[in-house]
C-alpha cells in the first residue's frame, strides 16, 4: 500500500507515504519486535520487550503505553490487528496468555487460553472477527472464530511456520514445518489440501507467505530457495 510502516528491533518506528520509496523515523528507540497498523495506515500499534504494547493513532508522531497488567516482565512477539484498528491480538511468549482488545486498544483481556510458547506468525481478517496464529514450540496452529477472544487448535494442519488469510477469513494459506508443504484452506481450517507445482526437495525451505484480500494472489518467500514463488 501507499502507507507502510516498519519497526526497528534496537531504534524508531519508520513510516512512508509513498509506497516505501522514501521512509522517515517516528518516536523514541525501543526493543521492538513486532508491528501492525489499520487500512489506513494511521493507527500504529508495536510490542516492544520487557515493556508491552505502544499505540499511534496519528501515524507514529506520538505514542501511548497500553494498560496491560503485568506487560514489563513478558517477551512480546506479535500484534496483529484487523482493517480499522479496532480489534486488535498481542502475543507474550511467557505472559501465559493472548492478549486482546475490542477498543482500538483502550482496555485490554486476557484469554482463557495460555500459550507458555513463541507466536511465529498470524493472521487476521478484515473485520478482526477470524484470527489464527501457530506457535513454535508447542507444535500448535490455532484459530479464533470471536475476535481473539477464545482460540481452539486446528486440526490436520501441524505446525505452521507461516499462515496467511484473505479478506474474510475464510481462506487460508499456510507453510508447515514438519515437511515444508505449502497448504491451502477454503472453508477456516477445518480442511487442508497440499498445493502442487512448487519446488521442493531437501535444498528448499519455505519460511514466509502472504495472502491478499481476495484470496487468489499468494507470495511465498524462502530461505535456502533465496528467492519468492
Amino acid at each position: 500500500g501507499q502507507f507502510p510502516s516498519a519497526a526497528s528491533g534496537n531504534g524508531t518506528v519508520y513510516v512512508s507515504d509513498d509506497y516505501g520509496v522514501t521512509w522517515s523515523g517516528r518516536g523514541s528507540s525501543r526493543a521492538h519486535t513486532s508491528i501492525t497498523s489499520d487500512a489506513s495506515g494511521n493507527r500504529l500499534a508495536v510490542t516492544v520487550n520487557n515493556e508491552g504494547v505502544y499505540l499511534s493513532s496519528d501515524r507514529g508522531a506520538t505514542w501511548t503505553l497500553a494498560n496491560i497488567t503485568g506487560a514489563s516482565s513478558y517477551t512480546w512477539t506479535e500484534i496483529a490487528s484487523d482493517y480499522s484498528g479496532q480489534y486488535l491480538t498481542a502475543f507474550g511468549s511467557n505472559a501465559g496468555f493472548i492478549y486482546y482488545s475490542h477498543d482500538y486498544g483502550a482496555t485490554w483481556t486476557a484469554t482463557a487460553n495460555p500459550c507458555n510458547f513463541v507466536v511465529r506468525s498470524s493472521a487476521v481478517s478484515n473485520n478482526g472477527q477470524y484470527q489464527y496464529a501457530s506457535f513454535r514450540d508447542s507444535y500448535r496452529t490455532v484459530r479464533s472464530t470471536n475476535y481473539g477472544a477464545t482460540w481452539t487448535e486446528m486440526t490436520g494442519l501441524g505446525w505452521a511456520r507461516s499462515v496467511a488469510c484473505n479478506g474474510n477469513g475464510q481462506r487460508l494459506v499456510a507453510v508447515r514445518e514438519e515437511d515444508v508443504w505449502i497448504v491451502g484452506s477454503i472453508d477456516y481450517g477445518n480442511t487442508w489440501t497440499r498445493f502442487t507445482n512448487y519446488p521442493v526437495g531437501s535444498w528448499v525451505t519455505y519460511s514466509s507467505v502472504v495472502m491478499d484480500t481476495s484470496g487468489l494472489n499468494i507470495v511465498v518467500g524462502g530461505g535456502d530457495l533465496s528467492e519468492v514463488i
